[in-house]
């Protein structure tokens, strides 16, 4: 699939695009915000909105589509949700998809109602704390986001080269969904788990000690 390579080549498409919606997820279940669901549309969907100049990926849907009603007081917790996206695709992936950040940015300035732009010297240190903030959150909740990055694309079906097929339907969890498995209280372990970076199968290692991804070769250690 074209797409995969024009988002990113080395990773694909829907690698980002979940990671991206999973770390607003696991981030908004984190804050205590409401949300009704995450969803990535499927790729004929997005490629169909690309000749609008406006792809959409997907996203968190909140309660309203006010995005005044989301955030009311909580100016610092909106960045650290609207940073998310793009600081966990970083985090996972080493890079992000251009674009994403904007368009969260844009939705936080709207949301917190500072669309005639912020003073710099108080801008400034806001976007550092809540810079800080998120890629510490992230890190100390690395488990909780790949449950939810990997509940998003459980049911997709990779060819080992990050091309992803099989996949018409939109991928959706419910809120009460990233929650369970922000907690841990899914209750599902895959017996042949993914690879977190090409979604493919693991193979066990003959001594039995470690799984390795036929595609890119990551192994993880078992014991």
């Amino acid at each position: 699939m074209p797409f995969d390579s024009m988002m990113c080549e080395k990773h694909g498409w829907l690698s980002h695009a979940a990671m991206h919606e999973a770390g607003h997820a696991t981030m908004a279940a984190l804050l205590g915000f409401e949300f009704i669901e995450v969803v990535i549309h499927a790729p004929q969907r997005t490629l169909h909105t690309l000749g609008s100049g406006k792809a959409e990926v997907g996203g968190v849907r909140m309660p309203t589509d006010n995005p005044k009603d989301w955030f009311a007081g909580r100016d610092e917790d909106a960045l650290t949700y609207a940073l998310a996206g793009s600081l966990a695709e970083r985090q996972e992936w080493g890079d992000i998809v251009k674009g994403g950040w904007e368009r969260d940015f844009e939705l936080w300035r709207i949301g917190t109602g500072h669309t005639e732009g912020m003073d710099p010297e108080t801008f400034r240190p806001l976007m550092k704390s809540a810079q800080e903030r998120t890629e510490r959150l992230l890190r100390e909740n690395r488990a909780a986001l790949l449950r939810v990055y990997k509940g998003l694309v459980a049911s997709v079906v990779v060819d080992g080269s990050n091309a992803h097929a099989g996949f018409s339907e939109a991928l959706t969890l419910d809120a009460a969904q990233v929650r369970m498995l922000v907690e841990g209280r899914d209750g599902l372990e895959e017996a042949t788990p993914r690879c977190e970076r090409c979604l493919v199968s693991l193979e066990l290692h003959p001594t039995a000690e470690a799984w390795v991804c036929p595609s890119c070769g990551q192994v993880t250690v078992t014991r």
